[in-house]
């Protein structure tokens, strides 16, 4: 353990100052945020998990006991990898007599390329790869060490599943596992009632915020959808953006679905329907996927794992591609299908052979390392065939591929017919790791999310360079030339914001956030007839755009023109009514009709949607100020504070109705 240990923190030191390819993008933002969120209060919140909770509880846990640093979050899982390590070695020394077998094991896990780029990210594998390989070792101990251990078992499976939902198919094969291995109903039992704790608060948090049953989360749905129907290549490249608003859209426009578990239902359905009128497209989807996951390219599922390896010397020589070879799982990846097939076809034979008795002769503990690989592999077979999805089974697979080499030296030893085979299924094998298509390139994708990344967390000054990078490298995306109008404007810069505008709208006349952006930075130069004209352009495109109704409306209420105001707000609540700046707005109507009654409602019911939003608790806490319920203005502008410390009117309100 000592040895990956000083890897990874020889890589931990590197990464950390490999900034800006080491912030956390996409899902990694969101489990950062999640996280930070569970330590003001702000998360989960009244919905169902979107995605599984437990990596961004554990992440909370490392931001209360070290400080809100993501440092701290890569060093702890840096811990969890050699950990993961640990096992890995521990198991090997169980399934094999020579002593070099668990070195290699050992070698295989320490000095993966991509478990230790996992490492670096804030992600939900790493932890998920340890509960895992722990989840296994456990398994492999109860056999000899009774309830207690089924139990633990169980709560390691569970744990595993809680991070990464995909596991939930190893629970019941574990179960049956169990129950064969020990001729022992009990066993399975006990296994089953110790995964169900972890999620039985997860099940229940879902149940009472969501009205439905949803076991673990509801990205299920959308995800299941993404990967099975006509056009997944195009909707497995999907990432946050424009894209994904409009996807995660449909519910609502075609069939009014606002509950997040009617909109998992929904993308459910049309995907079942694509399986059940396309069962031969969806067989061949399925090969395909089969053949990417086994490939030996490391495919990126948002961020790319050999640009990272590019910026860190640790990696680099553990992490690289030549055309269709990827280092390592092209070197041990074809041992590995091996070691599977052999594996599962002895286990099969094994358990199809009665003894005296009549109960099936199994072999236990190599039989459940191929069936835990295998069915992990089988559910990203349904869902993402990338790099990082495919991490938690690397451990398993390195244990089947000593057992793979181990086996085809003895056949190559035999010679004659055997040594054929040997090299006819390595060949096979080999293959099939080569086989798959490299994946579509996409110029310009990881500066753009940097850049969204920066900007987000105030670095603007680095946000925009990366935005320059990205439109050099893709000058037609609309979305980023957006994107960098809003940074500018944020700045001051009008001039420049109009420019990037400009261009967005002339890469993409259909992109309605675009004409939206254009119209923003319009109304702010005082261009009001051009801005009323891109406001409409863009409703016109996109009748569901917030910002569009919000602007415009703004910019009606600034001439005003109460009545066109109300119009605008009115039409977009009834396309978006959970938008809580088209309620604030419905407010600020109200209150120039002199009807705080109905001002108090549209701020309560923005609140409903929003409750951390402190400019939402500071307006109606004046409102309450202005009815004379000081009281309740007071609690009014602690939540204020409560969500934003710094709000920059707050403070001042909160005295003035203590009368201070």
């Amino acid at each position: 353990m000592g040895l990956a240990l000083f890897i990874r923190l020889l890589f931990w030191i590197d990464w950390n100052g490999a900034d800006p390819y080491n912030l956390p993008v996409v899902d990694a933002a969101t489990f950062d945020s999640e996280a930070r969120g569970r330590l003001d209060g702000s998360w989960p919140g009244p919905t169902p998990f979107w995605q599984a909770p437990l990596y961004s509880y554990f992440l909370s846990g490392v931001y209360a006991l070290f400080g809100e640093r993501e440092s701290m979050g890569r060093l702890v899982q840096a811990v969890l990898g050699s950990i993961t390590c640990l096992f890995t070695w521990i198991i090997a020394r169980r399934l094999f007599t020579t002593s070099w077998a668990p070195r290699a094991a050992f070698g295989l896990v320490a000095f993966s390329g991509p478990l230790l780029w996992l490492e670096g990210q804030l992600l939900r594998e790493t932890l998920a790869t340890c509960l895992l390989t722990v989840g296994v070792w456990t398994l492999l101990e109860s056999r000899a060490r009774g309830q207690r251990w089924w139990l633990a078992a169980g709560i390691f499976l569970g744990l595993t599943a809680a991070a990464r939902e995909n596991a939930l198919l190893l629970i019941p094969l574990a179960a049956a596992w169990l129950a064969w291995s020990l001729r022992d109903r009990r066993a399975a039992a006990t296994f089953v009632l110790g995964a169900l704790l972890p999620l039985a608060p997860i099940t229940w948090h879902n149940a009472v915020h969501g009205r439905a049953l949803i076991p673990i989360s509801t990205s299920g749905g959308i995800n299941f959808f993404l990967a099975n129907n006509a056009q997944a290549d195009e909707t497995l490249a999907i990432r946050p953006g424009r894209a994904w608003r409009e996807l995660t859209a449909r519910p609502w426009r075609e069939e009014r679905r606002l509950e997040p578990a009617a909109q998992a239902a929904f993308f459910q359905r049309e995907a079942i329907s694509w399986i059940v009128r396309h069962p031969l497209e969806f067989v061949s989807l399925s090969a395909k996927k089969c053949f990417q996951l086994v490939s030996a390219v490391e495919r990126k599922r948002n961020l790319d794992l050999y640009e990272g390896a590019s910026e860190s010397w640790v990696l680099r020589p553990l992490l690289w591609r030549f055309e269709r070879f990827g280092f390592p799982f092209g070197l041990f990846g074809p041992f590995a299908l091996v070691g599977l097939a052999l594996a599962l076809a002895i286990g099969w034979k094994r358990l199809r052979t009665r003894a005296p008795d009549g109960t099936p002769d199994v072999s236990p503990d190599r039989d459940l390392i191929a069936m835990v690989a295998a069915g992990f592999l089988i559910a990203l077979v349904l869902f993402f065939p990338s790099a990082r999805h495919r991490a938690p089974a690397l451990p398993m697979l390195a244990l089947l591929a000593i057992f793979g080499a181990q086996q085809l030296w003895l056949r190559w030893r035999a010679g004659g017919s055997e040594r054929g085979m040997a090299i006819a299924s390595l060949s096979v094998a080999f293959l099939c790791t080569l086989v798959a298509p490299l994946p579509a390139e996409q110029p310009g994708e990881a500066p753009f999310l940097r850049a969204t990344r920066l900007a987000s967390v105030g670095r603007e000054v680095e946000a925009e360079r990366e935005y320059g990078l990205a439109l050099g490298l893709d000058p037609h995306n609309a979305e980023a030339w957006s994107d960098l109008a809003v940074l500018r404007g944020r700045r001051g810069d009008l001039e420049g914001a109009s420019f990037a505008a400009e261009r967005a709208v002339t890469v993409d006349s259909t992109y309605a956030r675009a004409w939206s952006d254009l119209a923003s930075v319009a109304a702010a130069r005082r261009e009001t007839y051009r801005a009323h004209n891109a406001y409409d352009r863009a409703l016109r495109l996109e009748p569901d755009l917030d910002d569009a109704r919000v602007g415009l409306a703004r910019l009606h209420l600034a001439q005003d023109r109460l009545d066109e105001a109300e119009t605008v707000v009115h039409e977009g609540l009834e396309l978006s009514p959970r938008s809580p700046q088209l309620w604030s707005l419905s407010a600020v109507c109200a209150q120039r009709r002199r009807d705080p009654v109905r001002a108090e409602s549209a701020l309560r019911e923005a609140l409903r949607w929003s409750p951390r939003e402190a400019d939402i608790w500071n307006d109606l806490g004046v409102l309450l100020v202005r009815e004379g319920r000081n009281d309740e203005a007071v609690s009014a502008f602690i939540s204020a504070l409560t969500s934003d410390p710094k709000h920059p009117f707050a403070l001042a309100n909160l005295r003035r109705a203590q009368g201070r």
